[in-house]
């Protein structure tokens, strides 16, 4: 019997055959009050002895990509797909707003526990750069938080901008940012990043450095990054 284990912004369901999971803007997974996004985006379930994923929208499409081989595969509205991936995400567009929800089949050939990092290729043990799964939308995030350090990459101390400033900056709702924020750094996390997870918000700044100078020093975000900030528009300060 193989499980399906759906995570979503550390928001962890496991799905035991007969059980199913809707995911949207007001469904069992509520993914965002974004008012681009369907209220049914997709559903998950089981049937003929496979995990499938469907469909449930009207014009957003989903695609499925999988964490070894980065093969994708398309869901279009109203049809659905085997979930053929060991791990992966399904990944999808609200509006301006990317989203990715962490996939894994649980069995007897994919040995993982919730949260842990996923296996990476044999042989090899460091996930690259050009490896991280990140969509336009974090590195863009990454980038207006590391935006002062890397206009100013002699600076002796690290300096972030606050959450609002990055949302504002960013053109999005405090409340997008932090969502954001915090899937970015789940994502991160289960890569093996460390320093990005903590309890009761108590890392709540020292997450958003420790993400900056890793990022930096790793080269995951470079000036070059600060140019995908220009055409956006920011929001006006409340």
């Amino acid at each position: 019997m193989t499980r399906l284990l759906v995570d979503f912004c550390g928001e962890l369901h496991r799905l035991s055959p007969g059980d199913e999971l809707t995911f949207g803007r007001a469904a069992q997974l509520e993914i965002d009050d974004n008012p681009y996004m369907h209220r049914l985006v997709g559903r998950f379930f089981h049937q003929n002895d496979r995990w499938w994923l469907r469909n449930e929208g009207r014009t957003i499409a989903i695609s499925m990509v999988d964490a070894q081989t980065r093969a994708r595969s398309y869901v279009t509205p109203g049809s659905e797909a085997a979930i053929t991936l060991a791990s992966g995400v399904a990944r999808f567009e609200a509006g301006p707003t990317s989203y990715e929800i962490d996939l894994l089949i649980e069995g007897s050939e994919v040995e993982a526990e919730a949260g842990a990092a996923p296996r990476t290729n044999e042989g090899s043990d460091t996930i690259t750069v050009a490896e991280l799964p990140l969509v336009a939308s974090q590195r863009r995030l990454l980038a207006a938080l590391a935006e002062h350090m890397l206009l100013n990459p002699t600076a002796d101390r690290i300096v972030v901008p606050t959450n609002r400033q990055v949302a504002t900056r960013l053109g999005l709702r405090i409340t997008q940012f932090n969502r954001g924020l915090d899937r970015l750094c789940a994502k991160l996390t289960r890569q093996g990043v460390t320093g990005l997870a903590g309890d009761s918000g108590d890392l709540a700044m020292d997450r958003r450095e420790r993400l900056v100078q890793w990022a930096i020093t790793n080269g995951v975000v470079t000036s070059q990054d600060l140019a995908a900030l220009d055409d956006i528009e920011p929001l006006e300060e409340p």
